[in-house]
Order: C-alpha cells, then sequence, then structure tokens
C-alpha cells in the first residue's frame, strides 16, 4: 500500500456494511478510500424475499450498488482538487477467503483499476456455476463473467441527463468485446489500514442462495422463482419456526392462495409457547389473529426431529422435489405433518468463520467455531479469555455453551491474551457480533455501523495529528482516542401479516424511550392483477439506494 493512499475496507455489503462503507466514503480525508468487498452483484433485500417468493417480483429484490457508488464517488470527486482522482470507495465482486495482518485474500482475481471491481477469473476453489452453457457458449472472446451475465469492463460513469438504457433480462447480455488496451491491476489480495467485519449470519434455507453458484442477480431470481413454483405446486406446506420468517410465510401463503380462491393446507410449527415474545404482548396477539384470520394451523410448544427432517429434504431434493415429507415431533413419536413442501425457519448462524481464523479469541468458541463476535462498546473486536459478554439474553440464558468455553480451556485465573496492535484496527458490526443484548436485525446493524463508522473517523483523524509522515502511522497509540459507546435500541420490528396489513413496534414520535405498537394498510399495486404487489414499497427501496429513475424502477432489472 502507498504512503499517499490509505484504505478502510469493509467485508460485506449487507445492511451494515454497506451504511458503515457509505458513511466512511463520505467523511474520511482525500487521501483515504474505502473499499466493499462483497460475493453478491447486488444488494440482497432479503426482507422482501419471502414476498417475491409466494407473489412474484424477484428481480426488484435485487438492487444494484452502482447508484451509490455513483454518488459517492462523484461527490468526491467534485469536491476534490485532485483531478483524475482514485475512486474514493470501489467494490469487489469476490469473497475473502482469509485475513491477515494488513491484507484479506480472495477467492478470485480482480481489477482494482475500476470502481466497480468485478472478478477476472472464477474462484480459486470452484467454477463459476452462474450462467448455463449456451450462454457461455455465446459469450464473446476474453469477457469476463458478471453480475447478469458476462462484460467485457466496468466502468462507472457520471449520471447522464435523461433517461438511462435500461439493462433489462433480454439486453444485459449483449455487450460487446473487450478493448485490446486493457492494463488492469490484477491481485488476490487487498490491504487494508483499518477493517469493517459484517459478515452478518447464513441465512435458513429459504433466504439462503446456493454457496455452489456465481452470486448474481439472475441467479438470485432463479433461486426464488424455483420457490415460488414449488410453493404454487404444493396443496399441503409445512412451515418450522414461528419466527419473524416463518410467520411472513405462513400468512403470505395462506392469504393469496385464499384471494386467488385456491386456498393451500399450510401448518406453522413453533418451538415456544408464544410468537415473538422479545416484543410487546399485543404483537404476538395480532400475529395468533392474523394466523387464525387466514386459516393457518398453528402449532405452538413442538420441537421437531430436525436432523431427520434435513436427511429427508435431500432425498426430496433428489427426487426433483417430488414426494411427500414427514416432520415428527421430538417428544411425541406418534405425533407428525405430512407436507408436500416444508420451509425451514430455524435461526441463522453467525458467519464467523474468518475471524475466527485470524483472532479466535475475539470468537465464543474460539477456532473453527461459528459463535458471535466478541465487541468493545465502541464495536473493536475485543480479545478476551475472560468468558462471554456480560449480558444475559432476556431469558436469562448464557450467551455461549459450554463445549465453546471448553475449547478455549477456561479456566478460574483469566488469561490476559497478548495483543496484537492490528486488533484494534478491527470492527465487527451487525448479526455476527454479540451486541449487549440487541436482537438481529437490518436497524440495529445500520445503527452498529454509524458508531463504527465514527469511531473509524476519529482514529483516523488522531493517526492524521500525531503521524508527523504516512510511515509513522503504525506507531501512534490508538487506545488514547476517545470512542463514543454503542448503546443498543430496544427491540422493534415491522412485521408483513399478509399481503396488505403491516404491524411495527417502533419508538414513539413524542417520547423515543417509549415503544408503541401500530398498524396500517397496504395499498395494492393498481398496474399489477396480482394481490401481493405493492410499487410503493419498491420505489422507496430503491431510491434508498439512489436509483430514482422512474423507468429504472418500474424495469427492476438495472
Amino acid at each position: 500500500m502507498t504512503t499517499s493512499s490509505r484504505s478502510v475496507l469493509v467485508i460485506g455489503g449487507s445492511y451494515a456494511g454497506l451504511h458503515a462503507a457509505e458513511l466512511l466514503a463520505q467523511q474520511l480525508p482525500s487521501h483515504w478510500s474505502v473499499t466493499l468487498v462483497e460475493r453478491n452483484t447486488h444488494f440482497n433485500h432479503v426482507y422482501s424475499f419471502p414476498r417475491s417468493a409466494v407473489a412474484g417480483q424477484a428481480h426488484r429484490n435485487f438492487i444494484p450498488y452502482t447508484g451509490k457508488l455513483n454518488k459517492l464517488n462523484n461527490q468526491a470527486q467534485s469536491d476534490s482538487s485532485l483531478s483524475g482522482a482514485h475512486p474514493k470507495i470501489r467494490l469487489i465482486n469476490a469473497s475473502v477467503t482469509k485475513i491477515v495482518d494488513r491484507k484479506v485474500f480472495l477467492d478470485r482475481m480482480v481489477d482494482l483499476q475500476q470502481p466497480l471491481a468485478h472478478p477476472l477469473s472464477s474462484p480459486a476453489h470452484e467454477p463459476i456455476h452462474a450462467l448455463s452453457s449456451s450462454v457461455l457458449a455465446d459469450s464473446p472472446a476474453g469477457s469476463v463473467v458478471t453480475d447478469s451475465g458476462y462484460a467485457s469492463s466496468v466502468t462507472t460513469k457520471s449520471p447522464t441527463k435523461g433517461k438511462h438504457q435500461l439493462a433489462s433480462a433480454q439486453s444485459i447480455e449483449q455487450i460487446g468485446n473487450p478493448p485490446a488496451d486493457r492494463a488492469p491491476q490484477q491481485t488476490f489480495q487487498v490491504g487494508w489500514d483499518f477493517l469493517v467485519y459484517a459478515l452478518g449470519s447464513h441465512m435458513p434455507p429459504p433466504l439462503h442462495l446456493p454457496i455452489n453458484q456465481h452470486r448474481s442477480k439472475l441467479n438470485g431470481v432463479a433461486f426464488l422463482e424455483a420457490q415460488r413454483a414449488a410453493i404454487a405446486a404444493a396443496e399441503k406446506i409445512v412451515i418450522v419456526g414461528g419466527g419473524a420468517l416463518g410467520i411472513q410465510y405462513a400468512c403470505d401463503i395462506a392469504h393469496r392462495y385464499q384471494l386467488l380462491g385456491q386456498p393451500k393446507h399450510v401448518t406453522l410449527i413453533h418451538s415456544r409457547p408464544a410468537f415473538l415474545p422479545t416484543f410487546k404482548p399485543e404483537i404476538g396477539q395480532k400475529v395468533k389473529q392474523a394466523l387464525a384470520d387466514f386459516g393457518v394451523h398453528v402449532v405452538l410448544g413442538e420441537r421437531v426431529n430436525l436432523a431427520k427432517l434435513h436427511a429427508d429434504l435431500e432425498i426430496q431434493k433428489k427426487l426433483g422435489g417430488s414426494g411427500k415429507v414427514v416432520v415428527e415431533s421430538v417428544s411425541n413419536e406418534n405425533k407428525h405433518w405430512e407436507a408436500d413442501l416444508v420451509l425451514t425457519c430455524t435461526g441463522q448462524v453467525p458467519n464467523t468463520s474468518l475471524m475466527s481464523q485470524f483472532c479466535p479469541l475475539a470468537v465464543l468458541g474460539g477456532t473453527g467455531s461459528s459463535g458471535l463476535i466478541r465487541v468493545t462498546r465502541g464495536l473493536q473486536i475485543s480479545p478476551s479469555r475472560l468468558g462471554p459478554s456480560p449480558v444475559e439474553t432476556p431469558t436469562g440464558e448464557r450467551s455461549v455453551c459450554e463445549c465453546g468455553l471448553a475449547s478455549l480451556q477456561i479456566s478460574s485465573r483469566p488469561v490476559v491474551p497478548k495483543e496484537n496492535p492490528v486488533w484494534k484496527r478491527v470492527f465487527a458490526i451487525g448479526d455476527c457480533v454479540d451486541g449487549f443484548g440487541a436482537i438481529k436485525a437490518g436497524h440495529v446493524g445500520w445503527n452498529q455501523a454509524e458508531v463504527a463508522a465514527r469511531n473509524i473517523l476519529a482514529s483516523v483523524a488522531f493517526l492524521e495529528r500525531n503521524a508527523s509522515t504516512p510511515g509513522l502511522h503504525e506507531a501512534v497509540d490508538l487506545d488514547q482516542v476517545e470512542f463514543e459507546q454503542y448503546v443498543p435500541s430496544p427491540p422493534m420490528i415491522k412485521l408483513t401479516l399478509g399481503l396488505h396489513r403491516v404491524v411495527t413496534q417502533l419508538r414513539s414520535a413524542e417520547d423515543p424511550d417509549e415503544l408503541v405498537v401500530a398498524e396500517k394498510t397496504v395499498v395494492p399495486d393498481p398496474e399489477s392483477n396480482d394481490p401481493g404487489q405493492t410499487s410503493s414499497a419498491w420505489r422507496d427501496m430503491w431510491g434508498r439506494y439512489d436509483l430514482v429513475d422512474e423507468n429504472q424502477i418500474r424495469d427492476g432489472w438495472a
């Protein structure tokens, strides 16, 4: 890394990571830049996956990063006195395979000259399975596989006046041959001065895009469309897990097919005696009433044999999705539920394996575990052998299992690990962290991103003040930086109950310390014959990512 340009690296471009990258790009000094590494070619709005898996419009869930990157880089160029300055923020479309001091390794080679660094090679450990053989056969020689097909090169440009030429599903693969004079900075490694770890959690199966495919928009759409076809074909559907995801699937499926005059037999099995106990009782009551209104068969306080279920689902998958699956109770061998389709909506697993290799003492469970990352109130990683965070869950349960503690060989005499100075430059945010009792949700990661970004900015300002030359950056003691302390927000939620109803628990406008439960009705899209479509929600979401052209929003294939 040159002394003239320093970098903050953000790993993970979802709700928390993208927001942190945006804040940093807006406020870092001119000779600092942000690099965002994200394996998905488009922002995945996972909160709307269930609706699209039921009612369609899957392509609208995958939102281009280019709008936000263009805006940030254009702002930086207009504010900079340097002509031809390097991009303030760049996106690398790849996966990180290893984190080491001051650099990460990627699973594929990328071109760092471009603000949007698409892969120049397939992942080192597997081929790209993104496209059909016919598409690959038709691609021009020397082209690069990218988001929705292939591209000769990718360059972000300033917004042009008038309407944009849309890259629809049909036209997106009509890109010409690459220029002959390309001289890219091709590399598998990316350096960093500060690191933000924002890899979140592995999603439950209905939301988890296949890992053996190129994480493109076309593949994401195909995944949700296949799920929609399976739901449409099934008569008996069993949903395991009564959290927000399971509730939304149950309500959307039952309500939509009720409106279409094709009611389905939907069963929702939940291991707890009540729905969403973290929130006010009124939320759970509204959920229970909505499920009853839609004719969903609800089973509470029942655990299912997940090991057998997963094995049976694998067999069904090999049979092309045909055949019945029997969901069995753990407590009562005579209790079971037959289904054409089973949606397992149970739990998320923190995506922390990279951190457990880089700094095992910062992860609950240590090396090789998938435990949460310990952080300080400043959201720096917190390597420690002192056990779990002092915060207990609302039920009083510990946030780490005893086997995890045993793997760290915790003794009665706490052992303070030898600190690596670079750890002070590593921050973690989002669903992957042990957030002092905060729930796992997009708005929580968003809030954590703001605190982490401000603390990194404070660290950078401290370095700039106390190092007369860039080479002295390494010697500055960051312990002297006064960090903002993260305070978890109270549990809040926005939950759809069927196609046209939303229930929320949010802060009161009059008193931020008070939580208020409210309800609203969503108006269906008048331009659609499908009762599940609401254009206003998509317009709002795409607008948040700086894509505001009306034709672009209507097309949805950017």
